[in-house]
């Protein structure tokens, strides 16, 4: 009885949907198309699927801005909204759930989408070399078996299979998975999580400290993983495998997981029932100063030969610090717009995730299109974002929610196309 009455006086404190989170993440995916739209520009990004002469220091900048506080971002959000769910739902029907809308879309895009990103770049270098690439078919055969090998372990090179930006969908359900299977077969994880709505927050006070306690946190676990994974000249792409279907950067995982958890804190202690501390200045101040000081992190740490200790744990310190601090400042930011918006971002919510899965595919086409342009790529960045999220909103709107076995039946029958015309 007593268990009851706290759970009502938790969801009593809920200020009901939380819309300014599905903002933010409608918005985060927006950035993430532009972000891919600049990886062909960069400085650094040789391994990208289509790499443009024309290069830029900028993009790299913008990238390196938008890869600290992004996925964490996402995971915090997934973790909010996990665990209503999962109170609301039995654990089998969470899962089913959670499959149904996560691996099937995984499954048709490593199948079908990421063999096609990849031949771009296969076809790119063979051309370049004068030598003459194999057909779509013989290379998808290839890179599909390569795949049913699943192999463990430390990805070689991103020519060979791998999840492309479809690593964060099985991460997820891994741990929504992990989250269910915990909250079923232990009573005591059951009821830590139970208790913590019991005491929900009563001022921005309580959050802050928590907030401190979890920075520390983090900072410690990152830097140890640094120091653990010690090269550190290929950290951005260093990327773990296992059995072909979960895909993650080690030194981020710890990230995502404190994230994503923080996520499930913040919501059984009811944290948007109250003010969120520091405000919107404090945390632009502290983003800002955190981001000079980390730009000079990551200029000492790529241009050192061998980086001492304390230039890791500069860039450690720093980037933990500013994940959180960018972090916060969006989230206060969103905060401002808790309503369900105009039409356009009602839009951007229902159909973010088709574009997510979308988009992809669609950037790099058109970063191959336009590679012998010589039109700036300051213009041919923007101009392919804003026609791959065209695109991408079309294709979702008129196919992919309304007809989704229409959009699955076609995307097979363009990789069929392609492997009797391509090669």
């Amino acid at each position: 009885m007593m268990s009851i009455s706290a759970n009502q006086n938790h969801q009593s404190l809920q200020p009901g949907r939380i819309y300014f989170l599905d903002h933010m993440r409608w918005l985060l995916v927006v950035v993430m198309v532009l972000m891919h739209s600049m990886f062909s520009y960069t400085t650094s990004a040789s391994w990208w699927y289509v790499v443009d002469e024309q290069s830029r220091i900028a993009f790299d900048i913008s990238i390196l801005f938008y890869d600290v506080f992004g996925m964490p971002t996402f995971f915090f959000v997934a973790g909010y909204f996990s665990i209503g769910s999962l109170e609301k739902y039995r654990v089998r029907i969470f899962l089913r759930q959670k499959f149904s809308r996560l691996m099937i879309p995984w499954l048709l895009g490593v199948m079908f989408v990421g063999p096609m990103v990849v031949y771009f770049q296969h076809y790119q270098s063979l051309t370049l070399e004068g030598a003459m690439p194999e057909g779509y078919l013989d290379f998808w055969w290839i890179y599909v078996a390569d795949g049913l090998n699943l192999f463990t372990g430390r990805l070689p090179s991103l020519e060979q299979f791998t999840l492309h930006h479809f690593w964060f969908v099985s991460l997820l359900f891994f741990f929504f998975a992990t989250q269910a299977l915990a909250w079923a077969g232990s009573s005591k994880i059951r009821n830590l999580i139970t208790q913590l709505g019991q005491r929900p927050v009563e001022s921005p006070r309580e959050i802050g400290w928590a907030l401190v306690i979890f920075l520390f946190f983090t900072t410690a676990g990152y830097c140890l993983l640094i120091q653990w994974f010690e090269d550190m000249s290929h950290m951005d792409i260093y990327w773990i495998m296992v059995g072909s279907v979960l895909q993650f950067q080690p030194t981020r995982l710890f990230l995502y997981i404190c994230y994503f958890c923080l996520g499930i804190y913040g919501y059984k202690k009811g944290w948007f029932s109250v003010s969120i501390p520091g405000g919107w200045l404090f945390w632009f101040v502290a983003a800002t100063g955190l981001l000079i000081v980390f730009l000079l992190s990551v200029q000492r740490l790529t241009t050192a030969a061998d980086p001492s200790l304390w230039v890791k744990l500069s860039f450690g310190v720093t980037r933990s610090g500013l994940c959180l601090a960018l972090f916060m400042l969006f989230l206060v930011s969103a905060r401002g717009f808790n309503s369900t918006g105009s039409a356009i971002s009602r839009f951007f919510s229902t159909h973010s995730y088709n574009i997510y899965l979308i988009h992809y595919g669609i950037v790099v086409i058109l970063q191959y299109l336009l590679l012998s342009s010589p039109m700036s790529p300051y213009l041919k960045s923007p101009l392919i974002a804003v026609l791959a999220l065209g695109a991408s909103c079309a294709l979702s709107y008129f196919v992919v929610k309304p007809y989704p076995r229409i959009f699955v039946l076609s995307v097979v029958t363009v990789t069929m196309i392609g492997w009797l015309t391509v090669g």
